[in-house]
């Protein structure tokens, strides 16, 4: 795999208002580029999983892509991946490790997650206000590796 993938990812998106729709396609591309790790192509393809378009839904393949994207700093996939923990899609349900994702995404500006920071402590303890906050200082963003 070459750099090519990530290039017409790219083009794709920029022109895609021009270009049909077409999400298996889309899929196709998605994967390339989330192959060689970028983050926009991980997070999409996660949301293409977790919402079935251009495939089967499946919530666990999500997660672990929406993880990919985030754990590179992505907040939109940050986001995401709370929502998944919140919810428990995919995932075991786990409101704390949310509320982590939710900060993280919080900080870089994300308004949904801001939100989403509002909602989750009005039913989180202190005690977990307080490890949730932990783990979100304690993350440290990593660089791609295809």
């Amino acid at each position: 795999m070459t750099g090519s993938a990530c290039a017409v990812y790219r083009g794709r998106r920029r022109v895609g208002v021009m270009m049909p729709k077409d999400d298996a396609e889309d899929v196709n591309w998605y994967r390339k580029a989330a192959d060689w790790g970028l983050a926009s192509a991980q997070f999409n393809l996660g949301y293409m999983y977790a919402n079935e378009r251009g495939m089967a839904k499946d919530d666990a393949e999500a997660v672990e892509w929406y993880r990919k994207a985030a754990d590179q700093g992505l907040a939109a996939a940050q986001n995401s991946l709370g929502i998944m923990y919140y919810d428990g899609q995919g995932v075991a349900k786990d409101e704390v490790e949310a509320y982590k994702w939710f900060l993280l995404a919080g900080a870089q500006g994300h308004e949904t997650a801001k939100s989403n920071i509002t909602i989750i402590e009005r039913g989180l303890t202190a005690a977990q206000k307080a490890n949730g906050q932990k783990r979100a200082r304690e993350f440290k963003p990593v660089k791609a590796a295809p």
